[in-house]
């Protein structure tokens, strides 16, 4: 473990080495491909059972098959009755419309599978039956793995850099007197643990370190088996050792009694040829509100003392205050992590107490979904100047604390600031954007091969459901004409921005569509509602461009004055609005 991480010996729950990037995956994590029934019917996923039954009867007199005599466009016609009927059917019963919004159309295929389902059973008693039925199943394809976490640590010393070896008048004839300054190692850690479950309630854990430091090394090893007792009760013994001697350990939490507190405790127990010590702790964590905890932690044995933290945690953002009083050592701390866009995140943390005080201050970057690197500037007493690299590869770590200086010094402070900097916009320009871009055009290539087969045929479809909706289209644009109300003059779908495309001067590039009468029949009462989804699932359009990023480009008249608007794929959208209006020439 990095020493820097915690000043005084106490853990901190704003500490860097902490997993602070809780990011919880929805259930549904549905297939952009797949048919989404809200879309389809062009209504928004809260809409009411009215809505849905306007919207369904409305696409119904466009698509009945009956209203279609070519057989070929019957055939279409069919498929499309089929699939606004079976969206009707789902969407107007509450327990199956639980489970889609839950689930997908996966839930639904599965539905007979899962015996939960009742008609006694309140759609969020349904909603949370199948979201603990997937978590489930998720911990059992997890427990066939051993889940191996390592991480390692390489402590590295560079204060002669800022420091020079100052040699005094007797040292004047040693050999090293006019070296340059030199790096030095001054630890390695390194830490290994695999999980080995047993049945859905017991696991066996095995840790290991090692570790050397200024010349001295020592190790250890813990073999533990954990139990869950209950939905929010675990417990966990321990045994192990070191080079001073064996290490017994019992752990655990669970809930006081239904007040919405939750309690842990730690008894471990260290024996040498000296004696038996043993050491103590026990909190209590309460939920203030959905965003904010209060946590109480009382210690006992090698650090007497009692520590109250304060949590607020957002989408974008986490603050922790602390204060510990104990023996030899109280101290305050408080520290800050806001996420910015691009998977970049800022960190700040000030301690102080009665062993000094420091400041922290970095940024961390998410590189990919299992890659991070961050850096980190500590500032302080008796710390020095100290500059902490972190990477992290799926559960492996590598840290390397670089100590600047032993003392508070601005060059330090500085070149320790702005070197990562450089260093990261040198290795991001001249690796990391090529291979990035790389792996999105192979990306793009890999979705453009597979839906190649499927382009013929979502494209067949689109045009038929065009050729059926032309004459609701006339009716629909003779009807807005009257009133001077919203008509659309031209709509394209697709890579609009792209560099082989050119909607604005009527391009018919593959990577572009014209779906001016799918839009015009989305139109009612003079007004058009899109919803914040993607637009691939409206009848009448389908993915010109897989893989790129699309816009929907809309002109259109309203009170006989011309607008434009051009929107992302997954936006939202409500014209009229004063705002789109074209300014004349």
């Amino acid at each position: 473990m990095d020493g820097s991480s915690d000043l005084y010996g106490v853990t901190n729950p704003g500490d860097e080495n902490e997993d602070d990037d809780n990011e919880f995956p929805t259930v549904n994590s549905q297939d952009p491909n797949e048919n989404d029934l809200y879309t389809f019917l062009n209504v928004s996923k809260s809409a009411t059972m009215e809505e849905i039954t306007n919207q369904y009867r409305k696409l119904s007199r466009i698509y009945h098959p009956d209203k279609c005599r070519d057989p070929e466009k019957q055939i279409y016609a069919r498929q499309l009755f089929e699939r606004a009927k079976t969206a009707h059917e789902i969407l107007t019963d509450p327990h199956r419309r639980a489970i889609y919004d839950t689930l997908g159309m996966k839930g639904i295929k599965d539905e007979k599978e899962l015996a939960i389902v009742t008609r006694f059973r309140s759609p969020q008693e349904i909603r949370e039956d199948y979201e603990r039925l997937q978590r489930e199943k998720e911990e059992r394809r997890l427990e066939r793995l051993m889940n191996p976490k390592g991480s390692v640590t390489v402590n590295i010393n560079v204060s002669e850099l800022f420091s020079p070896y100052d040699a005094s008048e007797e040292d004047e004839d040693l050999m090293y007197y006019d070296a340059p300054p030199y790096l030095e190692l001054t630890g390695f850690h390194f830490a290994q643990s695999i999980e080995a479950p047993f049945t859905s309630r017991d696991t066996c854990t095995m840790s290991g370190n090692v570790s050397a430091e200024n010349g001295r090394g020592k190790g250890q090893i813990m073999c533990g088996l954990r139990r869950i007792i209950g939905q929010n009760s675990w417990g966990e013994f321990e045994v192990g050792g070191n080079t001073n001697g064996m290490d017994f350990g019992l752990k655990g939490s669970a809930p006081v009694f239904n007040t919405g507190v939750a309690s842990s405790f730690s008894i471990m127990g260290h024996s040498t040829e000296h004696g038996f010590r043993p050491f103590f702790s026990a909190g209590l964590h309460k939920p203030l509100d959905q965003m904010s905890t209060l946590n109480l932690l009382w210690r006992a044995g090698s650090m007497n003392g009692l520590q109250t933290s304060y949590m607020r945690g957002g989408q974008n953002y986490r603050f922790v205050a602390s204060l510990y009083l104990g023996i030899p050592h109280s101290f305050a701390s408080s520290s800050v992590y806001y996420k910015l866009e691009n998977n970049i995140k800022l960190r700040g943390a000030i301690k102080a107490g009665t062993f000094g005080a420091m400041v922290e201050y970095g940024v961390d970057k998410k590189y990919s979904q299992v890659t991070s690197l961050s850096a980190t500037m500590v500032v302080g007493v008796p710390v020095g100047v100290m500059l902490r690299l972190r990477l992290t590869r799926g559960n492996q770590t590598y840290i390397f604390p670089i100590q600047l200086s032993d003392q508070i010094l601005p060059p330090p402070i500085f070149y320790g600031t702005v070197a990562p900097v450089i260093l990261w916009t040198l290795i991001s320009k001249l690796f990391l954007e090529p291979y990035e871009e790389e792996k999105k055009r192979l990306e793009k290539e890999k979705q453009k091969a597979a839906y190649k087969e499927q382009v013929a045929e979502k494209k067949a479809e689109a045009s038929a459901a065009i050729a059926l909706m032309r004459e609701t289209y006339h009716k629909i644009v003779s009807d807005e004409r009257t009133r001077s109300g919203l008509v659309i003059m031209s709509a394209t779908y697709g890579a609009i921005f792209s560099g082989t495309t050119s909607a604005q001067t009527g391009s018919s590039d593959q990577e572009v569509l014209d779906v001016t009468i799918p839009v015009q029949c989305l139109v009612r009462d003079s007004r058009l509602d899109l919803h914040d989804s993607t637009k691939v699932n409206l009848p009448g359009f389908y993915d010109p461009a897989p893989g790129e990023e699309k816009s929907l480009l809309i002109r259109y008249l309203f009170q006989n004055r011309e607008h434009q608007v051009i929107v992302q794929d997954t936006e939202a959208i409500q014209l009229p609005k004063t705002t789109h209006q074209v300014a004349p020439i």
